[in-house]
């Protein structure tokens, strides 16, 4: 693996996983996107690649992407009103309150209450009586009276 194949693969993270972009600004003599596009597929199907991608994603992942322990305990402070925002405000009640719904729903605690009707199976239990009634009025007709 090369030194800019490493370099691609970092920029494509940085930029937002947008692998033409970070093919062209570590290969710079590539100068169209279509170029770019094809080169970045191809370099990120190289096994090595694949290996060095998928270690680079962990170790973002261990040190700067928030586990679910770091959130829970973020809205908990929120809803306890003990983190503030850039200008040193406490939350709002409606910020506390939302906080306090999002760690009900993680911890399953919350959920939503649905008025299910029956009007709708009522409608269908009448249009199937009234279709019956229209099929016990049929009269039946032969095969005669149809060819006359």
């Amino acid at each position: 693996m090369t030194e800019k194949e490493k370099l691609c693969v970092i920029e494509w993270v940085k930029n937002g996983f947008n692998g033409t972009q970070a093919y062209l600004s570590v290969f710079k003599n590539c100068k169209k996107e279509t170029s770019a596009a094809a080169g970045f597929s191809r370099m990120m199907n190289k096994p090595d690649v694949i290996d060095f991608k998928e270690q680079w994603l962990n170790d973002i992942e261990s040190t700067e992407v928030a586990s679910a322990n770091e959130i829970m305990m973020y809205l908990t402070r929120v809803m306890r009103g003990q983190e503030q925002d850039a200008f040193g405000l406490d939350p709002s009640l409606e910020e506390r309150t939302k906080a306090a719904e999002r760690l009900m729903k993680a911890k399953g605690m919350f959920t939503q209450k649905i008025e299910v009707s029956n009007e709708s199976e009522e409608e269908k239990k009448k249009t199937i009586s009234n279709i019956e009634s229209l099929v016990k009025q049929m009269v039946p007709v032969k095969d005669e009276e149809i060819n006359e």
